[in-house]
């Protein structure tokens, strides 16, 4: 298990969701009525981290991955609930990376390059999009009221999920 553990956390092949918890396999039956059941996690391979949240729209849930860095919010498309594998979110790690390296190289150069990210709803049928940047919202509502801006959740994973920003 993870020394330090905020969120459930996803770590080689197992998912740590909570301290005192059995671990559960990834791809495992438990696995995916875990992801049925909650809204977030953070996946961890190597030294990258990132989030994994879902968002459901039209009845269905679908999961992404979240990384901020540079001052970009970099969003992942990663699939409904019986999609999400660790062949994808290892698939998922590698664009990550690589936008983080386009970004830092273009940075470097001294042009920045910023993509909306795409809020429709995904087309399963087709081959997962690639992780786009979109720019960071500026400071939260919640910041400025000296609350900790946590990042992890987004709307619509129930109706008791504790946002990460306020609107």
């Amino acid at each position: 298990m993870p020394a330090r553990m905020r969120y459930p956390i996803l770590v080689e092949t197992w998912l740590y969701p909570a301290r005192g918890v059995a671990p559960i396999a990834v791809e495992s039956l438990d696995w995916f009525t875990w992801l049925q059941e909650h809204p977030a996690f953070t996946y961890q391979e190597g030294e990258l981290r990132f989030a994994v949240r879902c968002e459901q729209r039209a009845e269905r849930r679908y999961w992404y991955a979240y990384k901020r860095a540079q001052g970009k919010l970099f969003k992942c498309y990663l699939g409904r609930s019986q999609d999400l594998t660790l062949l994808r979110l290892r698939e998922a790690a590698r664009q990550v990376r690589q936008r983080l390296t386009d970004a830092a190289s273009a940075r470097g150069a001294g042009s920045a390059s910023v993509c909306a990210a795409d809020d429709q709803v995904p087309d399963t049928s087709a081959t997962p999009a690639p992780c786009t940047p979109s720019p960071s919202p500026g400071p939260s509502r919640r910041a400025d009221a000296g609350v900790p801006d946590t990042d992890l959740c987004t709307g619509g994973c129930g109706k008791n999920h504790a946002a990460g920003r306020v609107g």
